[in-house]
């Protein structure tokens, strides 16, 4: 499957102006506030695991082969078991998700520790991905709308492409090869078009499990294309991650284009002003909220069009849900690591979230 033409976009990021809203204006509420020294957590860590590929989709052959991958997230207790398993997102049949969570009941950790005891750790997650050894490359029913959609790419008739590939997607039996080529393709077009949210659904689809699922020759121009989208949809935690990801795995040169956009990103956030974000409750997704990583510990709400309900606070060691009011200012504790800020409301819903430092 052709990928080359997928690297000739090219995305200007300009950095957003920092909020100046009047932090004084805004009534303080502290987030998942300690009770008493919050000591030293360590977080568990997992000691074995097993998962098998389910036997209703051994099914080989070139019409039925089918992989699958999972994400789920789930608490480990303090005698290192797992309790209270939720698939988060699902790609291929239900047999694969069922196949996990059978499984996972007998999987053993070493429990996080608080100041040396054992202690419950919520917000654990684990990727699964359930391949075939035996599966080379796409097969006639994607092969062939692929290849006219790269055709229609050539010249530029990029809305002609998305029309070929969105059905692929939906075809029954895939290989997480195929998901990926098709989905890079869909980003490609849609991102062709301006459509960068579309563009970066897709993006991440295609990049699955670090873009293990992509042919080498299309893995670096996928990155490239996740980094540049992330920091577009105002993402920065995941563009920087997804940028020291590529580093660790090439060589750039000193004038790369993504990394002097990150150099420039990392000096606007060294800023200590306020960083406006743009969002917005998802439309027509299997993913209800919308989800962000704070990269500061203070966030408030405005401009919001439409109706937004509830947010959750997922932190390594807690989480929190709380109803969204306007003109209230969120605070996480300082020692609060790894948050994930999800934000549930009416689909199509437009708002503002400013970071601040406290």
């Amino acid at each position: 499957m052709k990928c080359a033409a997928i690297a000739l976009l090219v995305v200007s990021v300009l950095l957003p102006a920092a909020s100046r809203a009047d932090e004084n204006e805004l009534k303080p509420v502290d987030l998942l506030p300690c009770t008493q020294p919050c000591g030293t957590w360590v977080p568990p860590k997992r000691l074995e695991y097993a998962v098998h590929f389910p036997m209703a989709e051994r099914r080989v052959g070139d019409k039925t082969a089918t992989e699958g991958y999972v994400l789920v997230r789930f608490t480990v207790t303090a005698e290192g078991r797992v309790a209270n398993p939720v698939v988060e997102r699902l790609i291929g049949p239900q047999d694969f998700a069922d196949a996990l969570l059978a499984k996972m009941e007998k999987w053993s950790y070493q429990p996080a520790t608080l100041d040396g005891k054992p202690i419950q750790s919520d917000n654990n997650f684990q990727v699964v991905t359930f391949r075939l050894s035996n599966l080379i490359g796409a097969r006639v029913a994607v092969k062939k709308p692929y290849d006219a959609a790269f055709e229609l790419m050539k010249q530029k008739k990029f809305a002609d492409a998305i029309v070929l590939l969105k059905p692929v997607l939906q075809l029954e039996y895939l290989s997480l090869y195929e998901r990926s080529m098709t989905s890079f393709a869909l980003a490609a077009n849609y991102m062709a078009l301006g459509d960068n949210d579309d563009a970066l659904w897709n993006i991440r689809d295609a990049t699955l499990a670090s873009g293990g699922m992509l042919p080498v020759q299309a893995w670096e121009d996928a990155v490239r294309m996740r980094i540049r989208l992330e920091a577009l949809a105002d993402q920065y935690a995941d563009a920087l991650a997804w940028f020291d990801f590529l580093k660790a795995n090439r060589h750039l040169a000193a004038d790369d284009g993504d990394a002097l956009l990150m150099a420039d990103l990392r000096t606007f956030l060294a800023d200590p002003k306020p960083i406006p974000i743009s969002a917005m409750v998802p439309v027509g997704r299997e993913q209800t909220s919308w989800a962000h990583t704070l990269l500061r510990r203070a966030f408030s709400f405005s401009g919001i069009e439409g109706s937004l309900d509830h947010f959750d606070l997922r932190c390594d060691q807690r989480e929190v849900t709380m109803p969204i009011t306007a003109g209230t200012q969120w605070r996480a504790p300082a020692d609060a690591r790894n948050c994930t800020l999800l934000v549930y409301g009416s689909p199509g819903t437009k708002f503002k979230v400013t970071e601040t430092v406290n």
